[in-house]
């Protein structure tokens, strides 16, 4: 071997391992990628570099075709005492599958001049109506609203909508408006405190043991004014099961002949996980 093939040989053995040295120092010192701005579905996120622990929040599903809006029927306010006012909407959901997992609801209520006075927030869902034909109706209810000024006014919205649909038609079935029954309703004066009391009894009519029941109790007068709107709720009711309620109505200053009626409503949230005793899963 000559000199100048040793060179040669030298310098492609140098080159090598520059190389060599330098890929290396390029892995060790190449930032690593965001998984937030890879554009994929990975490392627990919700969607595409968004949810989780990502700083982006992920785009709301839109309502499928198909799937009719939730209805707002009304929404009202009374006077519960001094300075305090309740608030209550009626929602209806005429799906027989499909109901809200979560949407934001806000009541905003006003003086005589139009001036906000105040905002109460908060979050709810829907059940489905399942297969009974009649749609599923709900009240959302904010108690005991201190304000010095007297509303003359209330404006309810929702907003941010998270659709979600019961399958199988065993758990259409369980997981639906009518699964928590009211049984034995009363409506009458308390006798020793001399205030209105309502009172009944729930029964789990479906397969599912839940961790809580929201009650809601709504007084009607003539031409179906809202008189007074309370709620309660309920723990730990398995299948089958059931517990007598009682809901209070001490500021409420009707006669007896003034009430037309009263509706009951229990519901629970079938798309919470956390709402289910034992691990839900749908039929196949």
């Amino acid at each position: 071997m000559n000199g100048f093939q040793r060179k040669m040989k030298q310098f492609v053995i140098l080159a090598i391992l520059f190389l060599f040295f330098g890929l290396i120092a390029v892995v060790l010192m190449w930032p690593e990628q965001d998984p937030c701005a890879n554009g994929a579905k990975d490392a627990g996120e919700v969607g595409v570099d968004c949810g989780g622990f990502c700083a982006k929040a992920c785009p709301l599903p839109e309502r499928p075709d198909g799937v009719k809006e939730v209805e707002v029927n009304w929404s009202t306010f009374v006077q519960d005492g001094a300075n305090a006012y309740d608030f209550v909407a009626s929602l209806s959901n005429d799906n027989e599958s499909w109901g809200v997992a979560s949407v934001d609801y806000a009541f905003t209520y006003f003086d005589a001049a139009g001036n906000e006075l105040g905002r109460k927030i908060g979050k709810a869902s829907l059940m489905p109506k399942g297969s009974t034909g009649n749609s599923s109706q709900q009240y959302v209810i904010e108690q005991n609203v201190i304000s010095n000024v007297a509303p003359a006014k209330v404006d309810f919205k929702l907003s941010h909508f998270i659709w979600q649909e019961v399958e199988g038609a065993v758990d259409v079935a369980n997981l639906n408006e009518g699964v928590i029954a009211i049984n034995g309703k009363d409506f009458s004066v308390e006798r020793v405190n001399k205030y209105y009391m309502a009172s009944g009894v729930t029964q789990n009519k479906s397969k599912y043991d839940f961790v809580y029941v929201n009650i809601a109790v709504v007084v009607y007068g003539e031409d179906n004014k809202v008189l007074s709107a309370r709620k309660t709720n309920q723990k730990t009711m398995a299948a089958g099961d059931g517990w007598a309620f009682f809901v209070p109505f001490p500021n409420l200053k009707v006669a007896e002949s003034d009430i037309a009626w009263v509706d009951y409503r229990a519901t629970t949230d079938v798309f919470d996980q956390n709402n289910f005793m034992k691990e839900y899963r749908s039929a196949q």
